[in-house]
C-alpha cells in the first residue's frame, strides 16, 4: 500500500511542477519563484492550529 501512495504522490507532485513551469514561462520568472509564492500562499491559507513545514523543513504549529 505504501508503494501505491508513493507513486500517486510522485505523479501529483510531477503534475504540479509541470503546471508551475508553465506559469513561470508565461510570467517570465523562475520555477523557484513560482514554487516559493505557491508555498507562501498555501501557508497563509492554512488555519491556525494546523502543522506546516517551515523553511528549515521542520513541522511547526501555525
Amino acid at each position: 500500500m505504501r508503494r501505491v501512495f508513493e507513486v500517486l504522490l510522485s505523479d501529483i507532485n510531477g503534475k504540479r511542477r509541470d503546471a508551475y513551469k508553465q506559469i513561470a514561462i508565461k510570467n517570465g520568472t523562475t520555477l523557484q519563484a513560482v514554487e516559493t509564492l505557491a508555498g507562501e500562499k498555501a501557508m497563509q491559507k492554512t488555519p491556525s492550529g494546523q502543522y506546516i513545514k517551515d523553511a528549515s523543513d521542520n513541522w511547526v504549529q501555525k
